[in-house]
This record gives structure tokens, C-alpha cells and sequence, in this order.
């Protein structure tokens, strides 16, 4: 039987019933053979006529528009006359390139990319290898740097995902006060002297003539703490305010470099744009912290493509500076080698602080690990923390033995010793006492045999990791001749020791 028969439906059957209701059922009856009758006929449509959607690209004159579909792009007549906004998604005849119904839920079936260059309406987008053209839809948005999402052709810009991380990441976590950052007191006292301090006393240095700083230049090995000390600086200027969203702009070398001609220099104009925005805000400079800066403003000398980027990278950057407008900007600079930055960058009067942000003695060790078990269930924290400090300090934990022409050298773990590795430590040992508590079925505190499990289990996984910037900094001037792993041995004399 055919569905959609109308006729072929039995009717209610009336019986004893009133007239009233029998009139009423009648015109239920006729509403539904309607909804019948209009549902084959869309059915029948459907069926019949193969369909593609398309996306509006624009408007042709009063009756027509150009599309693009999964074909190409074709020209159809506009329903009713009716304009369609640019970044429509509508439904076609693909017999008669009709349009007979627009989606009222856009499809995001096209590429993700970044907006690399503007050229009037023309938005150049970068989708892996690929390089894109394409419009905005209507009503939308775009700059360099953003990343965005196009429709299934390709040919419309329909939704922006936000920024891309190399244009600057915003709002990350702040927060991050001075007293939370363990040890570096040198630092720290180096940073607020040459940011905070002029901000919190302008009228002194204001009666004494002195201009705030620029930017200073954190350097140092991994995991020190120098992206900390760029939030602390952050917070330390919103003054208990609230966090503007341009407070501070983290931003990674390596990923404004683009291979699109003059989009690197677009990114670093941007990012100065937006720390005078927030400047004209809030009143107060914006953080700019680069992290792996040498890989963006790197030596200008020597040939190379790398080089070659840093000819004209680094003009902007020194121009947005040192313009005739105010950069709005106090710049942050980390880097792990200091000498590969070009000189012009970090010359008094730009950058005018260095610090060298060093590994922690033990003392800071100890403080950072006060820290970090804030929070956790331990009961004797300064016990905790000593049997803690005299593990990491163990002559058995050695990674390597250094032959060199004036003797063996020894690099230990206290010498591998960061902030980030004794943080990471402490939430190890946690997932310890947490498995322990698991299976025995009951909550005990953090003890001390979690942390040196939790050590033993880092010192094996350090045995695969690359340690070639960690004997540079061990051997310093000296000249390795032999090179002898230890990890191995070292294991078994920390077991015998724990045994």
C-alpha cells in the first residue's frame, strides 16, 4: 500500500457522536490528507531532482547570485528576487541550478587554516601547504593571525576560531604572584626594579627624571621559572584590579615565522597593536613575554633563510619599539641562548635589563617544594621536605661521568635540578600515595617513600631523554672526551640504598 494515499487512510468512524464533533473530525481529517498531500509532493521533489549545497559568495545584480559548491562556482537565480547574504548556505537543483531552499543550520564542512593577508575583500588563508583565497561571510570579522574555519568549497570564511597561538595567546592563567615563584629572589628584585617599581612610585621616579624600561631579557636553562616571573610581573601590575584580557600576551617565537612574505612582520605590528589598546584601557603597559625569542629576532649577520627572516623581522620589531607611538608594551625576552639574539635587540635603551634566571641552590629547592604542597595531604611538611632535599641531593643519583683533559666531572640529578622538574616530582609521589590509598581502601597522608618512588620513576625517564644542553652547562669551558652513562647503575644503587 502506498503511503502516501491519502485516500487509502480510513477516516475516524463517526458512530453515535454529536453533530458538532462529527463536523470537527471531519476537518481533522481534511487538515491531515493536507499534511499528506504536501509531504509526497516534497518527497516526489526530493527523489527526483539529485541536490548539492552551495555557499553564497555574492550578489548579482537584483536577481542573482554566485555560488560555489563541491562543482565550482555557478551563477543562479535568487528565489523571489530575494539577496542572499554573503556565507548563505543554500540548497540547488543540480539539473536546473535553481535555488529552492535555504539552510537555516550552516554546514562547517571546509578547511581550518590561518588568516595570513588581507587584499581588500580578498582574505588569504594558510590550511597547512595549502594557500587559500577566499571572502568573509557577511558581517564577519578577520586579521592576520586568526585561525578560521571555511566552508566545503572553500571559497567562504563562515566562523573564527579565535587567534592563532603564534599571534599571541591571552588571558593565560594569571594569578601568579611574587611569593608563589620559590628562590630567583635576585630575579625578581631585578624584574620589579625595572617594571613594577616605576609603576607603583611614578612620582619619584617621575621627580628624578627616570623613564621606565622597555623590556628586560630572561635567560637561562628550561624550566627555570621564566614564563612564572612574566605572569608575576602581570599580576603584580593589574594592582588587584582584575586581569585585562591584554595583560599579558605569551607568545612563541618559532610560530609567528611564516613562510607568506611580510606575514611575520604583520604578526609582531599586531601584537604591539593590541598592547596599546590595552594601554589606552587600563593606563598600565601590557606584558609581552616571547618565549624562544632567539629563533624570532635572531643575528641578522650570515646568510641563510633563517637570516634572511631576520633582516626584515626584526626592523618591525625594533620600529614598534621604538616609534614615534608609545608601544604600550613592557617586552619580556626568554631564551636559552642569549647570544644568538641580534644585537640591536637587546641594547640599552630597548631591552635594559639582563637576568640570568638560574637553576635552583637548595634552599630555593626547598622552597619551591613548600609550595607546590600547598594543598596536598601531608602532615609534616618540613620533614617531608627535608627527606625530600637529601634524595635529590644523593651522590648515588648520577646521570653521567664527564672525562675531560682536567679530570671526571660527575653530572648529577641535584645539577638537573628545576623548578618545573621539583614541581612535577611532588605531583608524582601524589599519584603514589593515591594508588596506595586506592588499594588499600584507605586515605593516609603523603609520605616519603612516594616522593623517592616518584624520583626513581623520573630518573628513568630521564635515561631517554636528550641531556646535550645539561653537560654543556656541567662542562662549561672544559672539553668532553668520554662520555659514560650511568642511569643503570645509578637505579640500583638508589634500590639497594631505599632497601
Amino acid at each position: 500500500m502506498d503511503p502516501f494515499r491519502p485516500d487509502l487512510y480510513r477516516v475516524f468512524e463517526y458512530g453515535s457522536r454529536s453533530p458538532d464533533d462529527i463536523e470537527r473530525l471531519r476537518q481533522q481529517n481534511a487538515a491531515l490528507r493536507g499534511q499528506l498531500e504536501k509531504t509526497a509532493a516534497m518527497v516526489a521533489r526530493h527523489s527526483q531532482k539529485a541536490q548539492g549545497i552551495a555557499t553564497v559568495v555574492s550578489n548579482i545584480g537584483e536577481s542573482k547570485a554566485l555560488l560555489a559548491g563541491s562543482g565550482g562556482q555557478i551563477v543562479a537565480a535568487l528565489p523571489n528576487g530575494a539577496k542572499l547574504a554573503r556565507g548563505a548556505q543554500v540548497l540547488i537543483d543540480s539539473e536546473s541550478l535553481q535555488i529552492f531552499e535555504t539552510l537555516k543550520v550552516p554546514l562547517y564542512l571546509g578547511a581550518v587554516g590561518t588568516v595570513r593577508e588581507l587584499l581588500g575583500e580578498v582574505v588569504m588563508v594558510e590550511a597547512g601547504a595549502t594557500a587559500i583565497t577566499a571572502v568573509a561571510a557577511e558581517g564577519l570579522t578577520v586579521e592576520p593571525g586568526m585561525r578560521v574555519r571555511l566552508d566545503a568549497s572553500n571559497s567562504v570564511v563562515l566562523m573564527v576560531l579565535g587567534r592563532e597561538g603564534g599571534a599571541g595567546s591571552s588571558n593565560v592563567s594569571l594569578g601568579v604572584r611574587w611569593e608563589d615563584i620559590g628562590g630567583q629572589e635576585e630575579a625578581k628584585e631585578a624584574i620589579r626594579e625595572a617594571i613594577e617599581y616605576p609603576v607603583r612610585f611614578a612620582a619619584v621616579y617621575q621627580a628624578h627624571g627616570q623613564k621606565p624600561s622597555k623590556g628586560v631579557l630572561l635567560y637561562g636553562p628550561p624550566g627555570t621559572g621564566k614564563s612564572l616571573l612574566g605572569k608575576a610581573v602581570a599580576t603584580a601590575l593589574a594592582d588587584g584590579k582584575g586581569a585585562h584580557p591584554d595583560a599579558f600576551i605569551y607568545v612563541k617565537g618559532p610560530e609567528i615565522l611564516s613562510k607568506w612574505v611580510g606575514s611575520s612582520e604583520a604578526a609582531v605590528r599586531a601584537l604591539f597593536s593590541r598592547c596599546r589598546a590595552h594601554k589606552t584601557a587600563t593606563g598600565r603597559p601590557a606584558v609581552l613575554f616571547i618565549d624562544e625569542a632567539d629563533a624570532l629576532l635572531g643575528h641578522r649577520d650570515g646568510a641563510g633563510l633563517s637570516v634572511s627572516m631576520a633582516q626584515t623581522i626584526v626592523p618591525a620589531f625594533l620600529t614598534e619599539m621604538d616609534g614615534l607611538e608609545d608601544s604600550g608594551a613592557f617586552v619580556m625576552l626568554s631564551t636559552n641562548r642569549p647570544d644568538a639574539l641580534d644585537p640591536a635587540v637587546v641594547r640599552d635603551g630597548r631591552i635594559d635589563r639582563r637576568v640570568r634566571i638560574g637553576r635552583p641552590t637548595k634552599d630555593d629547592a626547598g622552597r619551591i617544594l613548600m609550595i607546590a604542597l600547598r594543598g596536598r595531604k601531608v602532615e609534616e611538611k618540613q620533614a617531608f621536605v627535608e627527606h625530600a632535599l637529601k634524595t635529590l641531593h644523593s651522590d648515588d643519583l648520577t646521570l653521567f661521568k664527564l672525562t675531560t683533559e682536567e679530570g671526571m666531572v660527575s653530572l648529577r640529578l641535584r645539577d638537573a635540578l628545576s623548578g618545573a622538574l621539583l614541581t612535577g616530582l611532588v605531583a608524582k609521589a601524589v599519584e603514589f600515595a593515591i594508588k596506595r590509598n586506592r588499594e588499600q581502601g584507605a586515605l593516609s597522608d603523603l609520605e616519603p617513600k612516594d616522593f623517592d618512588a616518584a624520583v626513581l620513576l623520573a630518573f628513568r625517564e630521564m635515561a631517554h631523554t636528550d641531556h646535550k644542553l645539561l653537560i654543556r652547562e656541567r662542562l662549561g669551558t672544559r672539553k668532553l672526551l668520554r662520555l659514560e652513562n650511568c642511569f643503570e647503575e645509578s637505579v640500583k644503587l638508589f634500590g639497594q640504598g631505599q632497601a
